[in-house]
């Protein structure tokens, strides 16, 4: 008979040690961590080995991720699946860094931005494989990812209108359209359902679903885009609201697609969240709104972030100077009476 799997201590490793279906597990120093990992192992069905397939880790990941960080599923499927798509399939120990790189470095099509993303999606489900699967190699370490573009660029009217410019179909000219008037997160855009929409014209993400999960998000609406939202609560009553031409919601890949058609005619690829980072800078200057009334409206939990990325706009010595003329034109004047009364006494 079999016997059962039990820890040991390797003193010249300075760690704890498993042997589980021919595979030895480093489980680290800690006595306790080491107990708990072992557990995990134990109760997983499969343990994942070097020898097994690259994409045998994608869909273990992908399916712990649907399980338990739902939110994040649509998105680690799309960049993984493009992976899939551009690199065979192969044994985990014949996967390494240069492999990814070399397959990164032939889309050309993809900016600092996107490529970002795809190798967090990648390292991300190689560390989940190490630290939940019992995975003790990790082919991708040492990847590097590209510095992503600035999120941080102000778009001007005539950026918007020449961006809109080269979109054709209604579909996507209702995202930026909602992204420019709402200023909503995109990850809050390709998720807003019909269950979302209230008849005060706000979008309300119930605090499970909203970041950070503390607090209910709230996005305010103008008559446009609560008009458009309400169209296609009509035609999609279940799921995502915001669709393609095919009917499909709107993902980050999709729009990051999108986007990148534009950069030979534009000269830049542009970022969703710019129109973020627009709608709040322009909304401070333009606008004249008050930063506690900002940060509301961003979905900020306090006004930490306000004046962290937009703290700039209290150096500018024109901007300052017309708000304090503004804050002084606002003070209740005393009247005649009142002066002639205080002069005398």
């Amino acid at each position: 008979m079999a016997r059962n799997p039990k820890p040991w201590w390797r003193k010249e490793r300075n760690a704890w040690f498993v042997t589980i279906n021919g595979t030895r597990h480093n489980l680290g120093a800690d006595k306790k961590e080491a107990k708990d990992r072992f557990h995990e192992l134990m109760a997983n069905k499969a343990v994942i080995a070097p020898s097994d397939t690259v994409w045998a880790v994608l869909d273990a990941f992908l399916e712990w991720t649907e399980k338990h960080r739902p939110a994040s599923y649509e998105w680690y499927r799309a960049a993984l699946q493009r992976f899939k798509d551009g690199v065979p399939n192969c044994r985990i120990v014949d996967l390494n860094a240069a492999t990814v790189e070399t397959w990164l470095g032939s889309h050309d099509e993809w900016g600092p931005t996107y490529k970002a993303g795809m190798v967090t999606a990648i390292r991300r489900a190689f560390n989940w494989a190490n630290k939940k699967a019992g995975l003790t190699v990790n082919p991708v370490r040492g990847l590097d990812k590209p510095t992503p573009e600035s999120r941080n660029r102000v778009l001007s009217a005539e950026e918007y209108a020449a961006i809109l410019k080269l979109v054709k179909d209604q579909s996507f000219k209702d995202v930026l359209l909602i992204a420019w008037k709402t200023g909503a997160r995109p990850q809050e855009l390709t998720r807003i359902e019909k269950r979302h929409i209230q008849k005060n014209k706000t979008v309300v993400f119930p605090k499970k679903e909203a970041k950070g999960k503390k607090r209910a998000r709230v996005i305010f609406l103008d008559d446009e885009c609560y008009a458009i939202l309400a169209r296609q609560a009509v035609k999609y009553p279940e799921g995502p609201l915001l669709r393609n031409t095919r009917g499909e919601p709107w993902t980050a890949m999709s729009i990051g697609c999108r986007f990148g058609r534009m950069k030979d005619t534009l000269g830049y690829r542009p970022v969703l969240y710019w129109f973020r980072h627009s709608y709040i800078h322009h909304g401070l200057t333009k606008g004249k709104i008050d930063p506690v009334t900002m940060a509301t409206l961003a979905g900020h939990a306090d006004l930490t972030m306000i004046y962290k990325v937009y703290g700039h706009l209290l150096k500018d010595s024109d901007h300052m100077r017309e708000a304090a003329i503004r804050a002084s034109a606002s003070m209740p004047k005393a009247s005649t009476a009142d002066a002639s009364t205080e002069a005398s006494a």
